[in-house]
């Protein structure tokens, strides 16, 4: 809307230049040089927001084909009981820009079509490190958690927080990526602590490079396993490290 006030404004100072230019030539050619200036910076304006400021943000497809599935696995239980959706994430010094907006945006366009529910971003100061031994405190995940409103379910990218089974329960149902390679999920998930947990597959080099193309579903299966209470121990038995390894 601003844009074409702007052009508005310039195309009413080029008619009065031109109006004028009889009378007062002075104050009529400013007038019109105005509104050419004006003209020349809105069609300036276009061409960055086209090519750059308009451009859709980089996505990290790896971390969209995780979030997209986890997502998923939830929409069934969320849909039945509709409240505030937290998705908790490291800072970003753990993990970039790119793929923290990967993976928030990707569980809230999958869960955007369900009625009634709020989606919230919950951020958690965990270094990659704690992250990836499995090593996050379970205070600083329920603090957290504490201050989000009727909270119905929670995502969480930062693995399965230290202590988690013996811990009280906590409001919401866990769905949880854990990049540790740690079995701290299983009993949690068997309980019925958690409903939905991904793990790396351990067979996938965690040094190559990501991909960047392919559908969703072929990225997830090549990277990643989905344990739930049913599998959970035929998962945990895959991530067991082999005699002779």
């Amino acid at each position: 809307m601003e844009y074409f006030g702007f052009l508005a404004l310039f195309s009413v100072a080029g008619l009065v230049g031109a109006a004028l230019r009889s009378r007062s030539p002075r104050v009529g050619a400013g007038l019109l040089c105005l509104a050419a200036a004006g003209f020349v910076a809105a069609l300036v304006w276009q061409v960055f927001r086209v090519s750059v400021g308009d451009r859709p943000s980089p996505v990290d497809r790896h971390s969209a084909a995780l979030a997209y599935f986890l997502g998923h696995a939830a929409v069934g239980d969320i849909a039945a009981q509709p409240g505030t959706v937290a998705i908790v994430l490291p800072a970003e010094t753990a993990r970039n820009r790119t793929t923290l907006n990967s993976l928030f945006d990707t569980v809230a366009r999958v869960l955007s079509p369900i009625p009634g529910i709020e989606i919230r971003e919950v951020t958690i100061a965990a270094r990659a490190p704690e992250i990836q031994r499995g090593d996050v405190p379970l205070a600083d995940f329920t603090n957290a958690l504490a201050g989000v409103p009727n909270l119905t379910a929670w995502f969480s990218f930062v693995g399965v927080p230290r202590d988690l089974a013996s811990a009280a329960p906590s409001p919401g149902r866990g769905y949880v990526y854990d990049p540790s390679g740690g079995m701290a999920w299983v009993e949690p998930l068997k309980a019925g602590r958690l409903q939905r947990v991904v793990v790396p597959r351990p067979e996938a080099d965690a040094d190559e490079a990501r991909p960047s193309a392919g559908p969703p579903d072929e990225i997830f299966a090549a990277h990643f396993l989905m344990a739930t209470p049913a599998n959970a121990d035929a998962v945990a038995e895959r991530l067991r490290p082999r005699k002779g390894q």
